[in-house]
């Protein structure tokens, strides 16, 4: 008698299909760590932003935000009537100094960029001829401006 030799699946479908399924689970895993630990860039916050002169230093306190963040993740402007960035860097460079021209307070003192905390613009920069910029780092979106009055 005769015996006939069956496949079930050539070797070659079978590496293609143990290397597709190898692939769609790394990419399943891939996407549960990352909702664990939140990857991506997030959506901008927006923050509102009010005014206030009180000789040669301008107080702008920040009314609203949308999401609260870090100040690591915060850029500031002073622009000129250009729009060129006359000054400029993180708002934790600025962190409670209040020497310089352009300084961060943080009133709840959580490092965040929170509703009543305030800017304080004094020096060359308190004049109506430069607007305030706030810009979100991970993004580069203006979070928010004020045009100095």
């Amino acid at each position: 008698m005769k015996t006939m030799k069956k496949d079930a699946v050539s070797p070659v479908i079978g590496v293609i299909l143990m290397l597709t399924i190898t692939v769609i689970l790394a990419a399943v895993f891939y996407l549960w760590v990352i909702g664990f630990i939140g990857g991506g860039v997030k959506e901008t916050p927006t923050v509102k932003l009010i005014q206030a002169k009180s000789g040669n230093q301008y107080n702008i306190t920040v009314t609203q935000v949308s999401r609260i963040c870090s100040v690591d993740d915060v850029n500031f402007f002073v622009l000129n009537k250009e729009g060129e960035a006359v000054r400029s860097g993180y708002v934790s460079d600025i962190y409670g100094y209040a020497e310089g021209n352009v300084s961060f307070m943080d009133v709840n003192k959580d490092e965040k960029l929170s509703v009543n905390d305030y800017f304080i613009i004094k020096g060359e920069y308190a004049t109506s001829e430069y607007t305030f910029r706030l810009t979100y780092s991970l993004t580069g979106n203006i979070m928010g401006e004020i045009k100095l009055s």
